[in-house]
């Protein structure tokens, strides 16, 4: 995902509701969000499905990762020779 054009990207309602069909096509073709107003401020912002999915997954992992560090840092988990056994003791068990 690009990140959004302040100059192209900033539709009002209005507009948007007008030409709906074309700046859909906008966003799938050139993979940047579109920030949508209404009475001159913000109200949303639309993004492809793929760039909406490609982003959660990204949160989703930063989240894990960020578990994961707390979880070393109180001592929980398993040490990396652990998982390495247990993944050669899977592999050899199949």
């Amino acid at each position: 995902m690009n990140r959004v054009q302040l100059d192209k990207d900033i539709k009002p309602l209005p507009e948007f509701r007008t030409n709906a069909a074309a700046i859909l096509e906008q966003i799938k073709r050139d993979r940047r969000p579109i920030v949508i107003t209404q009475n001159g401020r913000s109200s949303c912002v639309m993004l492809s499905v793929s760039d909406y999915e490609e982003m959660v997954t990204r949160i989703e992992l930063a989240e894990a990762i960020e578990e994961a560090r707390e979880d070393v840092k109180q001592g929980v988990g398993i040490s990396h020779a652990e998982v390495i056994k247990n993944l050669r003791d899977r592999v050899s068990s199949k």
